[in-house]
């Protein structure tokens, strides 16, 4: 289950997120469009996604995981193919939108949700496993779409990319996941980490707490992401070097979650969150104050992003309990991606308006704020019935 899960991650990671870092410029060229329209489409995909995430949540919710990713695997076909085939922005962004109720129905929240939604308090082991997995994707598609542009363009690119969500991802959900909402032998209802049964009503603080913190964590990771290698570039480092130390991101997120996966269980989804976002805050803290140790500090901050992203399934699924966490998830996914989508304009005004190490220093103490939240988290959730 875990593998299989985690290929098809790795796959809508891929040729989502991840397209445009290669595919951009052989687009920019062929079409003549601009960069700000191009990787716009990006933006308004997540925005499109982020209007269905509640629906998501709700149906998976109600045990329809099976059909919500199958639909996934649709949508990411059906958008990579019409962005192949546009003649101009409208249709390449029409592609792009598609592609966003991918997202929003196919990545790591609606997987963690329903797997969740199935295993209950055992998911947490499949969750860390398939995020192993995804955490290959930047690495492996960015070879790829290497490769593949210089065999068959950008377009035969997108469309190689939907075949393979057609053949090879949509297969998987239809073999793995189970029909039913809940894996035979688990119980019908299953109370959660904290031990609040299903049908408790989390109080309202708990729920947007609990978003902010990811909010706050997309705007940092989506930043970073976006702008690293300038920032890096500003304090002196060479073009080689700073891509090739913004390259550890990837081998240091893989390496955490391997760790995780391994020792994880060992400790409560709010020490180990709370253990990443420290991780985050050093390395970016480093970063500002000591740009000599860039290589320690992107390995640390890298570390953290990794056990982070599987902190996203686990530590609502051990606050809110199986039954309630597909809907809040669902529920708060809109927020967050609205702050994936508007990260990259504010990190570019951060960047445009102050020295790097200034930026670095900004971006660790909002990154900071998140420990403190992930601290109190625990407290606020254990009173639940108190409300």
């Amino acid at each position: 289950m875990g593998a299989g899960l985690g290929l098809t991650q790795l796959i809508a990671f891929g040729t989502s997120l991840y397209l445009l870092t290669i595919l951009s410029e052989p687009i920019r060229v062929s079409t003549g469009w601009g960069l700000p329209w191009i990787t716009g489409g990006l933006s308004i995909g997540v925005l499109a996604g982020s209007v269905i995430s509640p629906l998501v949540g709700r149906r998976i919710g109600r045990g329809q995981a099976r059909q919500v990713l199958s639909l996934s695997s649709l949508c990411f076909a059906a958008g990579l193919t019409i962005i192949g085939l546009s003649s101009g922005l409208p249709i390449y962004i029409a592609g792009w939108i598609l592609v966003g109720l991918g997202m929003a129905s196919g990545l790591y929240d609606a997987v963690f949700s329903a797997l969740g939604r199935f295993y209950g308090r055992e998911a947490r082991p499949i969750i860390s496993s398939v995020a192993l997995l995804g955490g290959f994707a930047s690495t492996v598609f960015w070879v790829l779409s290497g490769a593949l542009v210089e065999l068959v363009g950008w377009r035969g690119t997108c469309f190689v990319y939907a075949g393979i969500h057609v053949l090879v991802a949509l297969p998987l959900y239809r073999v793995l996941l189970p029909r039913s909402g809940r894996v035979a032998g688990e119980p019908a209802t299953a109370p959660s980490v904290e031990g609040l049964a299903e049908d408790a009503a989390p109080r309202p603080v708990v729920v947007w707490l609990t978003a902010g913190i990811f909010m706050v964590e997309a705007l940092v990771a989506t930043t970073v992401g976006v702008h690293l290698v300038n920032l890096l570039l500003a304090q002196g480092l060479t073009t080689t070097a700073a891509i090739g130390a913004a390259a550890l991101i990837g081998p240091a997120q893989v390496a955490a979650r391997f760790a995780e996966m391994s020792a994880g269980s060992r400790f409560h989804p709010v020490l180990t969150t709370t253990g990443a976002l420290i991780a985050i805050c050093l390395g970016l803290a480093i970063l500002a104050v000591w740009p000599g140790a860039v290589v320690p500090a992107i390995i640390m901050y890298g570390a953290g992003i990794g056990v982070f992203s599987i902190a996203r399934g686990t530590l609502p699924l051990a606050i809110f309990g199986p039954g309630q966490y597909p809907v809040i998830m669902g529920r708060i996914a809109r927020p967050i991606a609205i702050t994936q989508a508007i990260a990259p304009t504010l990190g570019a005004f951060l960047v445009a308006s102050m020295a790097p190490a200034h930026a670095f220093a900004v971006i660790a103490l909002v990154a900071l704020c998140c420990v403190f939240a992930a601290l109190s988290l625990k407290v606020l959730a254990s009173r639940v019935h108190q409300a």
